[in-house]
């Protein structure tokens, strides 16, 4: 039969809200329980610990059954605030609401989808530059054994210099956010997102109309429908690929965001969105959104077989223990790197003693390079899985060219499932010979401080490299 699921979009700007700007919890848990969802899509979350915290201190004792399933992952936002979705274990008519799997797209880049513009490049963003400002979360569920795909995003805000059309200023960046996300689903499931059962939810911070108000309490209120030239969010009503859930209310009801500037600039608009996925629309034909405008406002939808909401975090969280915390695994992170670049240095000194001084040759000349990389590798004692993550060059440099080792390392391919070290020349007595020896390991905390930064291949690998030049002694009877 049918499954009817609940689902919540809400941003709580890490807690504070209403008219007053006042921290409160409670805000946050009134505007949940009356929406009473199966699962939220959550905007401004700080961490996976204290969506936790939130949710078994306070939401679980005050609303009950609780959201056991909590998923977020660093995004790309400075001051620590992510997305995340929160869900319960079943739905409201005991339907199971299984877990499948989590997709972070917070590392792509702007060349990695071919969106970087020269309206980017004018505001000095470059191609090798992330998309997202916070993430594009990818979650796989399956209620009642259907599969559902969420989309959490949380686009760039129209904030902008001072005297500048805050909207217009950072559409680029939001029309390359909402192109990308276009794309993840479009590699994933076809053009046009297929036959598909997906979900955008979120805070969006850009909209398509607005209701233009005028008048006064005196004279009364006029109020205008007005449609926008331009919106990021045509990439996702363009041939039909998505279809916004709110715009089945009616025009003048549409709105969550009142935003005014003096009396001169007035108006309501929509920020939050739920958009379903063409096989989601057909399937519920009659499903329309609530919202609920209670001190921060959120969209809720209602339909068959899936459901929405959003949600944010502490803001003790938010303004501290990030930052404790991306100090902290920082130094964690690079103090492990300087010791493994360390013994990595060390371990070469020691092996170019044993061939400039000729103590030691490889036993089998066909296994030389394996022989070598060995012999490094038992020098350096805890360089992790030393012999299948490392390369090693070695040959001599010709008097008449003098050419160095090539610009780029022979570091591992680890996508390959075997890594053919090159062979290595020892060379002869007083030539100056030049040896280098590159390492890969996965970061401690990929997606943390440090760990976040560091160049990485496409496996997640960053690369140590050593290199040094030495001569080789005279050999006996040379």
């Amino acid at each position: 039969g049918n499954v009817t699921v609940r689902v919540l979009s809400y941003n709580i700007h890490k807690g504070i809200g209403g008219r007053d700007r006042r921290y409160s919890l409670e805000r946050i848990i009134e505007v949940i329980e009356q929406a009473n969802p199966d699962f939220i899509c959550l905007q401004e979350v700080d961490n996976i610990e204290s969506l936790k915290a939130f949710e078994y201190g306070y939401l679980f004792k005050m609303v009950g059954q609780g959201y056991r399933q909590k998923y977020t992952t660093a995004g790309n936002d400075l001051r620590g605030i992510d997305v995340a979705v929160m869900m319960r274990e079943q739905t409201i008519d005991g339907r199971p609401i299984e877990f499948v799997r989590m997709t972070s797209h917070a590392h792509h880049t702007f060349a990695d989808f071919g969106l970087h513009t020269p309206e980017l490049a004018a505001l000095g963003i470059e191609a090798n530059e992330r998309i997202f400002r916070r993430d594009c979360l990818e979650i796989d569920l399956k209620i009642g054994g259907r599969p559902l795909t969420i989309y959490a995003v949380h686009l760039k805000s129209m904030q902008s210099p001072r005297d500048a059309d805050g909207r217009l200023a950072t559409m680029p960046l939001r029309t390359a956010e909402t192109r990308a996300v276009r794309k993840i689903i479009e590699q994933r499931f076809g053009a046009g997102g297929g036959d598909a059962n997906f979900l955008i939810c979120g805070d969006m911070n850009d909209y398509q109309e607005r209701l233009v108000i005028s008048g006064s309490p005196r004279l009364g209120y006029q109020f205008a429908q007005a449609a926008e030239a331009q919106s990021a969010l045509d990439i996702f009503s363009a041939d039909g690929f998505a279809e916004n859930l709110v715009r089945r209310r009616a025009p003048d009801d549409r709105w969550t965001l009142y935003h005014a500037q003096g009396l001169q600039v007035r108006h309501l608009s929509q920020l939050d969105y739920v958009w379903a996925s063409p096989a989601l629309a057909r399937a519920n034909p009659d499903a329309v959104p609530d919202i609920i405008r209670h001190s921060e406002t959120v969209v809720a939808q209602t339909y068959r077989p899936f459901e929405t909401y959003t949600f944010a975090m502490l803001v003790f969280f938010v303004i501290l223990f990030p930052m404790l915390l991306i100090i902290v695994v920082s130094s964690v992170e690079m103090g492990v790197l300087m010791i493994r670049h360390v013994m990595l240095e060390r371990a070469l000194d020691l092996a170019v003693r044993d061939l400039r001084l000729a103590l030691w040759t490889p036993t089998d000349p066909n296994n030389a390079g394996n022989e070598l990389r060995a012999r490094i590798c038992n020098y350096a004692g805890i360089l992790p899985n030393c012999s299948k993550s490392m390369m090693v060059e070695l040959r001599q440099v010709s008097k008449a060219t003098w050419a160095p080792l090539s610009s780029g390392a022979t570091c591992v391919d680890r996508t390959r499932p075997v890594n053919i070290n090159p062979t290595p020349t020892f060379g002869t007595s007083n030539e100056l010979m030049l040896i280098r020896a590159c390492i890969k390991f996965d970061p401690l905390f990929p997606m943390t401080g440090a760990g976040f930064h560091l160049p990485k291949d496409n496996t997640g690998a960053y690369a140590l490299v050593s290199t040094t030049a030495f001569v080789n002694e005279p050999r006996p009877g040379s």
